[in-house]
């Protein structure tokens, strides 16, 4: 087996491996390939923050009849050579809990594997039945609900500075051209915000939620949220609840009350390698 960088000039070769996504500048994709056969790929992107750099790894597969031969291995190995001189300092796998495989490949290799966050997952379709979307008609909604893709330059720039205040980082806007993604304005300034990532034609995962107000003012914009998706015929799809934050934590109690089983979850781990 040949490791190779997927460029423009190979990537035909793995277009059955990776997920159809643009090429980004901070992306770095490498596969191993064996008389034009693609083995195995590997797709990680460099992020930045607070001035610390890692390399998180959102794609690893390696095709049945290569597996066990170390091409993942050598894969890994690789991507922490290439971005050991960068000033990263951590590469990073998230992976879904009872994940034997995987979790046990990443140990082998050094990642330190730890619980990350919980997702919680539910039909667009069955989000009507919960009790917290029932007292959504009584909310007083924003003056203004607009889709990230079409918000104006100038907007863009107050939703930025709004989402580097309250989180610490206007990174989410790289997913600003999702048009299932919306902002609500009072007085021209930005009060919340719903970042949302297709995936497929099966996925939606709420990626952020935040406001500067109560889990029932952001309630009202989700409504607004539901009905771009009804607009998109997608009440078919799941829907994703990250719970990587604790406004996002509060909002999914305000849903469901006390009955958390509503929304079945489960726990999202991480690994992380150091890099010295």
């Amino acid at each position: 087996m040949e490791l190779t960088r997927i460029t423009r000039e190979n990537i035909k070769y793995f277009q059955t491996f990776l997920p159809e996504e643009p090429e980004e500048p901070t992306m770095i994709r490498l596969g191993m390939i064996e008389d034009e056969t693609p083995c195995a790929a590997v797709v990680a992107r460099i992020k930045e923050k607070d001035q610390e750099k890692s390399a998180e790894i959102t794609w690893l597969f390696t095709a049945p009849e290569f597996r066990e031969l170390g091409a993942a291995h050598d894969l890994i190995e690789e991507l922490r050579d290439l971005v050991s001189g960068s000033g990263v300092k951590e590469i990073r796998a998230s992976f879904f809990e009872n994940n034997d495989g995987i979790e046990g490949f990443l140990k082998a290799e050094g990642f330190a594997v730890e619980d990350r966050e919980w997702i919680c997952a539910i039909r667009m379709s069955e989000l009507e039945k919960l009790p917290g979307v029932q007292r959504l008609r009584a909310l007083k909604y924003p003056e203004r609900v607009d889709s990230l893709g079409k918000l104006l330059v100038k907007e863009k720039n107050l939703l930025k500075m709004f989402l580097y205040n309250t989180t610490g980082s206007g990174d989410y806007l790289e997913k600003s051209e999702d048009k299932l993604s919306v902002a609500a304005f009072e007085a021209d300034k930005p009060v919340g915000v719903v970042i949302t990532n297709v995936s497929g034609e099966e996925d939606l995962s709420i990626d952020l939620i935040y406001n500067t107000s109560s889990p029932s003012y952001m309630a009202g914009l989700l409504n607004q949220f539901v009905s771009a998706v009804e607009a998109a015929n997608r009440m078919g799809n799941r829907i994703y609840f990250v719970a990587a934050n604790d406004k996002i934590e509060t909002f999914l109690q305000y849903l469901t009350g006390d009955a958390k089983s509503l929304l079945p979850s489960t726990l999202l781990r991480r690994g992380i390698l150091a890099i010295s």
